[in-house]
């Protein structure tokens, strides 16, 4: 989300764990719909390239993997 702050991404990953929730409740499936994510914050003048970035993300991605239990 270019342009934003960390604070900014938690408004869509709210809307988003809302809306995999209202699926789990509404839809009787034999699955439960579950994701995790990495979230990263950088600017321009922090000088990541792509590669770290993306580690970086994953590494997040991960920790909020094992903050849920999965991991």
């Amino acid at each position: 989300m270019s342009g934003t702050t960390g604070n900014d991404s938690k408004f869509p990953m709210t809307r988003f764990n809302d809306k995999a929730a209202a699926f789990n409740r509404n839809h009787q499936a034999v699955y439960t719909l579950d994701y995790c994510v990495g979230v990263v914050c950088c600017t321009p003048l922090d000088n990541v390239d792509r590669d770290e970035l993306l580690d970086l993300a994953d590494k997040a991605l991960y920790l909020n993997k094992a903050s849920k239990g999965q991991g």
